[in-house]
């Protein structure tokens, strides 16, 4: 099907209403996962050992001997929010799964305290529910399982899968509304790569997918590979964390490789500290990589940042030929693909002057998607 690119008709994409009811959830999800077995493996008590390493590897990915079931039980913490009063529900709910060295707070833009980043607050006065999970590993999740061989790609695929499974059958008590048959997934880069290999293997779990900060083609910057390390050597807020996760070293560096165009320096700044982490695992085994030739059927809405370096490093003028290019490497079954390519902003597109435009833009599609619905 050919690609459709949405454009801007207006940078006054407006503000959200104030007044959605959010709260903090909790749920034990059983998973079992097939990971790769490393090996060799750096020295887990060397923070210059393991960024040796993840630079050595990070193109070709971890060598791999083989795989390994990993089966356990992990708490997830997620905020839950839906409208306000007086707005009517949609009966979807917007299932938002963050980003490398990022957390659930991504959604609320960071805890900055301005409506214009905070996706939550938009999605609610909207009509959609929300929940924004802290995936394994990170945010205010208890657990932080070795980051090399548990907290790989693949073991966070099937820990989404299996939430995803619940809400749909209502097994979380924890989440107010019962079931909800109708869920799209709103990914952001690690979020939305990890989406792009769900559509792989389980292409009927979700109804929808709207993937920002994301194309078929990733190239890292070298200068943020070189910014990143083990994050217990960077701040004392991360001592406690095994030295396999890792993250921004300075907000230099940070800012680089995820902001460009229109942005407020000061959340640049905010950014890089209130930064999360992201494990050895998941930066060196498949899902760092989209997935190609998904039997995914359902619409999928892809919404990057025109100076995203990560995922249109070709620069401005070739982000809407890489997009659309997506459509035919990664969804190349979609009922409907279209993409949109927000101005002024790079790879983490809602923390910019222009989120707004692509919030509202989103917002839109996913209202005719689901217009039969309610």
């Amino acid at each position: 099907m050919k690609p459709t690119i949405i454009a801007v008709s207006s940078l006054l994409a407006g503000s959200a209403t104030a007044g959605a009811s959010c709260k903090p959830v909790s749920f034990s999800v059983p998973v079992k996962a097939e990971n790769l077995v490393i090996n060799p493996s750096p020295d887990p008590n060397n923070a210059t050992d393991i960024r040796n390493y993840l630079l050595a590897n990070i193109q070709t990915g971890a060598p791999a001997t083989g795989t390994a079931i990993i089966s356990d039980t992990y708490t997830i913490k997620a905020t839950f929010c839906e409208p306000p009063a007086g707005v009517k529900h949609k009966g979807v709910l917007q299932f938002l799964v963050h980003g490398a060295t990022y957390n659930k707070s991504l959604w609320d833009g960071l805890g900055f305290g301005q409506d214009t980043y905070d996706w939550q607050l938009f999605a609610t006065s909207r009509g959609y529910h929300t929940l924004a999970i802290d995936r394994l590993g990170h945010g205010e999740n208890p657990q932080h399982p070795e980051p090399l061989a548990i907290v790989q790609g693949q073991i966070q695929i099937e820990l989404m899968h299996n939430i995803v499974k619940g809400l749909k059958d209502g097994s979380f008590s924890s989440v107010p509304g019962g079931k909800y048959h109708r869920i799209a997934w709103v990914g952001h880069s690690y979020g939305s790569l990890t989406a792009s290999h769900l559509a792989a293997e389980y292409p009927s779990a979700v109804d929808a997918f709207v993937l920002t900060g994301f194309s078929s083609n990733l190239s890292f910057p070298l200068a943020t590979l070189n910014d990143l390390q083990s994050a217990a050597v960077t701040s004392p807020r991360f001592k406690d964390l095994p030295l396999g996760y890792v993250t921004s070293t300075t907000a230099a560096g940070r800012i680089a490789g995820f902001f460009a165009g229109g942005f407020d320096p000061a959340m640049g700044q905010w950014d890089f500290e209130h930064r999360d982490a992201v494990t050895l695992g998941e930066f060196l085994t498949p899902a760092i990589l989209p997935a190609s030739h998904t039997p995914y059927t359902g619409p999928v809405l892809v919404v990057t940042g025109d100076q995203d370096g990560i995922f249109c490093p070709s620069g401005v003028a070739e982000c809407p030929a890489t997009l659309a290019k997506t459509g035919t490497d990664v969804f190349p079954k979609s009922s409907r693909y279209d993409f949109f390519v927000v101005p002024d902003a790079g790879h983490c597109l809602s923390l910019h002057y222009t989120a707004p435009v692509a919030f509202k833009t989103t917002h839109d599609w996913l209202d005719k998607v689901f217009a039969n619905y309610s």
